[in-house]
């Protein structure tokens, strides 16, 4: 995995594939519930990212 931080200070778990597994297999209905919150978040964080791109561009086409 790659990350680029904005800030200099940056704190980061790191969760193991195996281990990941493992949690599943133990609790199975978790693998669900885990993967959708995931595609929540990573579905909010681009809509976020798509307005914040569209806002910079109708700024930059009305600059002369």
């Amino acid at each position: 995995a790659a990350v680029v931080a904005n800030d200099t200070e940056v704190e980061a778990d790191e969760i193991r594939a195996e281990d990941l597994r493992e949690l599943f297999e133990a609790f199975p209905r978790l693998a669900s519930r885990f993967y959708l919150s995931l595609a929540v978040i990573l579905a909010r964080r681009l809509r976020d990212t798509s307005r914040d791109l569209a806002k910079a561009l109708a700024i930059a086409e009305r600059k002369p």
